[in-house]
């Protein structure tokens, strides 16, 4: 789980899809997932 800035979810979200990872959910698990409760 990845948690922070806008900018930096979005970077690190590149960065990680770069690597050939997917980003889950709930309803679609996957190798990684980005928390958003705090953020705009």
């Amino acid at each position: 789980m990845i948690c922070g800035s806008m900018e930096m979810l979005r970077d690190t979200k590149a960065i990680l899809e770069d690597f050939g990872l997917d980003e889950g959910s709930n309803a679609k698990p996957a190798t990684f997932v980005v928390e958003r409760a705090f953020v705009g």
